[in-house]
């Protein structure tokens, strides 16, 4: 096969080659102006420091006196014991004065009956007997009768159920003449005041 007649153009380097125009440059742009950020207000300024209060003095811590407390509540147990007898006491004594009370008035029957029978009236002796072992009864319970005729009036113990002027010779302002019921008293208690009959001076 024959070879074909068309030429081929082979390049040579740097033979043809048009020279090309440098590129012209961009243009720069400006870079727009950056904005400052606004400035911060000045930070307020701290208050001034609270001053803190004084610490409070720690209470002082009491020493307990065990033996001290002890005897206190000894004295004070005993005391009580006391009061507790002294109250026993005194409603045993209420009791005892009710029921010896009782008795006077038996007492004052037998009294009156003796004083209105003659001595040799059969009955006086049985009477007499009777009022004998009455009165020995109340003493034996510690029942004192009391004195009053010729004593100064009393009105813690006597009664006055009656007063007459006093005759001139008479010291005592007020004095005790007549007896018309008998007083008792138990120990220093008073079971009965005496009903008496008094002479007031002037």
């Amino acid at each position: 096969m024959a070879p074909s007649s068309t030429k081929r153009r082979i390049p040579v380097k740097g033979a043809d080659v048009e020279p090309q125009p440098a590129p012209e440059p961009e243009p720069v742009m400006p870079e727009p102006p950056v904005a400052e950020p606004p400035a911060e207000p000045p930070a307020p300024e701290p208050p001034p420091p609270t001053p803190s209060p004084a610490p409070e003095p720690e209470p002082a811590v009491e020493v307990i006196d065990w033996r001290d407390m002890a005897l206190r509540l000894q004295a004070e147990m005993e005391n009580y014991r006391k009061r507790l007898e002294r109250r026993a006491e005194d409603r045993i004594a209420d009791e005892k004065s009710r029921l010896l009370q009782g008795f006077l008035g038996v007492v004052d029957n037998l009294e009156q009956g003796l004083a209105h029978l003659r001595p040799e009236d059969p009955l006086h002796q049985g009477v007499r007997v009777t009022f004998d072992g009455m009165a020995a009864l109340l003493r034996r319970e510690g029942v004192e009768p009391l004195e009053a005729v010729g004593q100064p009036f009393d009105p813690a113990w006597q009664e006055a159920v009656a007063m007459i002027p006093a005759p001139p010779n008479q010291e005592p302002e007020l004095l005790v003449i007549a007896q018309e019921q008998r007083g008792y008293k138990l120990g220093e208690r008073l079971l009965r005041p005496a009903r008496v009959v008094v002479a007031k001076k002037g």
